[in-house]
């Protein structure tokens, strides 16, 4: 009986301060700054993993984080991947419906030793101007490195934009419904400082759908 009672309290107190669990301090707090000496250098603590983390590319349009953005993807992608980059500007992160969705796509890839294949990456950013590329091999293990290369550049470019998406590029998305999702949760929430996702017990491997992802 004393068991199920301090359950019953773990559950309730669970309840009670998850919207507290999950609120956002890191971005508010390290603000990382860029480096006046080296414009590409992202100036992480002295130390760290992150101390020599650097931009390869930025193509990125000034008005990306205007104030008519309501959600800022950031979409996880290889430099390989020019198609499913394709697939999502003319889908669901295309500019002919952003005045519905107020939603805009930048793409993060990492680095090739490939020439032809960066060259590619490089008319695709200058075409485009929506592709952010890290100085880090784009491998699964570093993967850690390229979201926080996005983090932090979103932390200094970004600061007004109401939301951000963290997305891969293999799924997909509907921004209408994404939208009014978010625009309920800012006014039950007008603080902003939140993190929303979905939790998944035990998981062992991302929930899909055949080849898709699941998603909002």
């Amino acid at each position: 009986m004393v068991f199920l009672l301090l359950c019953a309290f773990l559950i309730a107190f669970i309840f009670k301060t998850s919207s507290k669990l999950f609120k956002i301090y890191a971005l508010n707090d390290f603000e990382p700054q860029i480096d006046e000496t080296l414009p590409k250098k992202l100036n992480f603590k002295a130390g760290s993993a992150f101390e020599n983390l650097t931009l390869k590319l930025d193509s990125i349009k000034n008005d990306t984080c205007g104030n008519s953005t309501f959600i800022l993807s950031i979409t996880l992608s290889h430099t390989s991947e020019a198609e499913m980059r394709h697939f999502i500007r003319n889908s669901w992160g295309s500019k002919d419906i952003y005045f519905r969705t107020r939603l805009r796509p930048i793409f993060l890839v990492g680095a090739t030793n490939n020439n032809s294949l960066q060259d590619e990456i490089e008319n695709e950013a200058k075409t485009f101007r929506d592709i952010l590329q890290i100085n880090y091999m784009d491998t699964y293990r570093n993967l850690t490195y390229k979201i926080m290369a996005g983090l932090s550049w979103i932390s200094e470019n970004c600061k007004t934009t109401p939301w951000i998406l963290k997305i891969d590029h293999d799924v997909l998305l509907n921004p209408f419904n994404l939208r009014k999702f978010l625009e309920k949760e800012l006014q039950s929430n007008p603080s902003q400082n939140v993190i929303i996702g979905r939790c998944k017990k035990n998981a062992t491997k991302p929930l899909r759908i055949g080849k898709w992802a699941v998603s909002i």
